[in-house]
């Protein structure tokens, strides 16, 4: 189209009753009427087909600013925690009772069990004479029950493995908004009142910033472009979880005699047992008890943490009513 053709038609348009004064914050030269806001030449669009720059009849790039900020990826440490390392504890609850393994647990006994802080080493304290009766006149020692181990699990420690690694760049943008004008007419400085506005070419639009929430009759779409983001994203430290999984067994031993010698009888008994009961001969002398260490598992702890907390935040705003010649 000639430049009369463009005239005429573009002096035609009501829609290019120019707006009033707007605050400018980009602080750039644009097209302008005497005591009227600036305009730009904008194209809008996906950034990957954004121009590399601006067309030859608008050959100044004022700004290209953005709109809809992705967030790249973010590659968070691993987190692992060691195993959580059992240590056993013989039980202090033994009992001699008046009755076998077989029969039901409902008679009370006489207390076998350790002093504090008993390791399971050859302990004499308490002992229980030979013949002690109970009520009823039955002998006590008839069979030992004894309690589960006890389990001390040790926290696990934690560790990770890499460096928080970002993607390069760390974030993009969806929408880009390059900003052109026409470099004679910055050059000018002063505005010509009776200048008419060209029309746009290439797709672009012709825009104006303001610092309204409603854009003038004729200038749609209105867009929000923005000059930058915030990445405030990060890496969850890592941690873990309370071990679970400890387990213990051990061998409970009674003897007759003080040296731990002669066995009267034996069994092993598991932390996840209740309690485990052995038979005695009827009334027997109760002299000694051992507690060995058959088997203890360590435990293990759920990690957590390595995982991505924060967002990015498009920020210094650019506010844009634009007019389109489509």
């Amino acid at each position: 189209m000639n430049r009369f053709l463009r005239s005429f038609f573009v002096a035609s348009l009501p829609a290019l009753v120019l707006p009033a004064c707007s605050r400018i914050t980009l602080n750039i030269g644009g097209f302008c009427h005497d005591g009227e806001p600036r305009y730009f030449y904008v194209w809008v669009g996906p950034t990957g087909e954004a121009p590399a720059a601006c067309p030859e009849w608008a050959t100044l790039q004022v700004f290209r600013l953005h709109d809809g900020p992705t967030a790249g990826s973010l590659d968070c440490p691993s987190c692992t925690c060691t195993p959580s390392e059992t240590t056993c504890l013989p039980s202090a609850e033994w009992a001699a009772v008046p009755r076998s393994c077989a029969e039901p647990p409902d008679a009370a006994g006489v207390f076998f069990g350790a002093t504090d802080n008993w390791n399971g080493v050859c302990s004499t304290q308490p002992s229980i004479p030979a013949g002690i009766e109970c009520p009823g006149g039955e002998p006590c020692a008839q069979s030992m029950v004894v309690g589960p181990p006890g389990v001390l699990a040790a926290p696990c420690a934690v560790s990770s493995v890499g460096e928080p690694i970002p993607s390069d760049p760390p974030f993009t943008w969806e929408i880009t908004a390059l900003g052109c004008v026409q470099e004679e007419r910055v050059e000018r400085k002063e505005c010509d009142p009776y200048e008419f506005v060209p029309f746009p070419e290439d797709g672009f639009l012709l825009c104006f910033e303001t610092d309204q929430e409603v854009c003038p009759t004729g200038y749609e779409p209105s867009f929000t472009f923005y000059h930058d983001a915030d990445d405030d994203r990060a890496c969850t430290p890592c941690s873990c979880g309370a071990p679970s999984g400890n387990t213990c067994s051990m061998q409970v031993s009674a003897y007759s005699d003080a040296g731990c010698v002669s066995e009267l009888g034996a069994a092993v008994v598991s932390s996840t047992d209740p309690e485990v009961c052995f038979d005695l001969p009827d009334g027997t002398a109760l002299g000694s008890k051992r507690a060995a260490l058959v088997e203890k598992t360590d435990g293990a702890c759920a990690p957590s943490g390595g995982e991505v907390t924060g967002s990015v935040q498009a920020k210094e705003p650019v506010h844009m009513c634009c007019q389109s010649f489509d």
